[in-house]
């Protein structure tokens, strides 16, 4: 998704919006008067929109996006413990499940 922000003449951002044309607390972008690459003129004034760069996840977005899904490592909780109860190997599915999550703390541990 690409981000505009919103200048004022001197340069200070005072919004930001999603994409030119939509409208962010009663400023509109028009995206059809370019004064010059990537800037537009903004309703209400001398307002300028230049293109920003998408901002990197964080960490703990990196961290929860890499694990395998909250009802999968459920899933997989449990036939551990029913197959550990029951004397028996824990199935290879939920054994994969483990060892994913497992990889994830490894390549991405918490600093705390």
């Amino acid at each position: 998704m690409r981000k505009f922000a919103i200048t004022d003449a001197a340069g200070r951002v005072v919004a930001v919006v999603k994409t030119p044309g939509t409208d962010h607390e009663g400023i509109e972008v028009d995206p059809d008067i370019e004064i010059a690459p990537g800037r537009h003129i903004v309703s209400g004034g001398a307002v300028l929109v230049a293109p920003l760069a998408p901002t990197p996840p964080d960490f703990a977005e990196l961290r929860r996006d890499a694990y395998p899904p909250v009802g999968d490592q459920l899933d997989a909780i449990w036939k551990i413990v029913a197959a550990v109860l029951a004397g028996e190997n824990p199935p290879a599915d939920a054994l994969a499940i483990r060892d994913a999550v497992s990889a994830v703390k490894a390549r991405l541990p918490k600093n705390n």
